[in-house]
């Protein structure tokens, strides 16, 4: 039963990197844990749901060494993690996790968005817990969530979205498949290249992005029928303290003057959602 946060998708020559599940290599894993840990005498069972949603923690901390090394890009933000429906019809509520071993259970408290605070517990690591969450696989993700203190609910910060993603390539490139692994980097990675395409869930249903700073304004692409936005990681033409502007899909927004055109209609599909 292994989670993975991040699907991989080849398009011409473009590589997709976006909060998706590859099912593919997810099964085969699947598979082989839970064999093992029948084996083991463990569960695969939380709070009645069977081959829940689950992570390695040993593998979530990998992201708070990626925090540290790129913490230049948002100093004033904490690490946190959200979950998210991969369908946005289906309502989260309810939804409970907890770090789990054989001598350790640990409850983590979601806060009002969806967010929550992983602990550094060495002696979970060395037992080696695992995150568990109360949903069947394939149905959530979960995801780094970096926000500088401030910001409006519609405004991203650039800056945090790219240390975001240093955090997932942390976490997810070791359980891409070789081929796949090394596609990314022979690319320069999904933080730093063109030509890798790294998407980011909106928080709400959206009808469209822009990216800003004083006196530009840039449309981004849309994609997912209004769920997921692309940032330019890689442009250094803006900086770390530009902002991602949302509009969600139940607001009704005035055209500005001399803004850039909006994008033509993104078709998208992905055979593994």
């Amino acid at each position: 039963m292994k989670l993975h946060v991040i699907g991989v998708h080849l398009v011409g020559a473009t590589l997709l990197f976006s909060s998706c599940i590859s099912s593919a290599d997810q099964t085969h894993s699947a598979q082989e844990t839970a064999t093992d840990n029948a084996k083991n005498g463990q569960s695969i069972e939380i709070t009645g749901v069977r081959n829940p949603e689950w992570k390695p923690y040993r593998t979530l901390l990998l992201g708070f060494d990626a925090f540290e090394r790129h913490r230049e890009l948002a100093p004033k933000a904490a690490l946190r993690f959200s979950v998210r429906s991969l369908n946005p019809a289906t309502s989260i509520d309810g939804v409970t996790m907890s770090l789990e071993s054989r001598a350790h259970s640990i409850p983590l408290q979601l806060d009002q968005n969806s967010s929550f605070s992983l602990p550094l517990d060495q002696a979970a690591v060395d037992d080696g817990a695992e995150l568990l969450i109360n949903r069947k696989k394939n149905t959530i993700t979960i995801r780094p969530d970096i926000r500088t203190p401030g910001l409006p609910a519609n405004m991203r910060r650039l800056g945090d979205l790219r240390l975001e993603c240093h955090v997932r390539w942390a976490i997810q490139r070791d359980e891409l498949s070789f081929v796949k692994r090394n596609a990314f980097r022979m690319l320069g990675g999904p933080c730093a290249s063109g030509t890798v395409k790294t998407f980011y869930i909106a928080d709400r249903m959206i009808s469209g992005a822009w990216i800003t700073l004083p006196g530009r304004k840039v449309p981004l692409e849309v994609i997912g029928n209004g769920t997921l936005f692309r940032p330019p990681l890689h442009e250094t033409a803006w900086s770390d303290e530009a902002l991602i502007e949302l509009e969600f899909d139940n607001e009704i927004r005035s055209p500005d003057k001399g803004e850039d055109a909006s994008l033509a209609e993104s078709k998208h599909e992905n055979a593994n959602r």
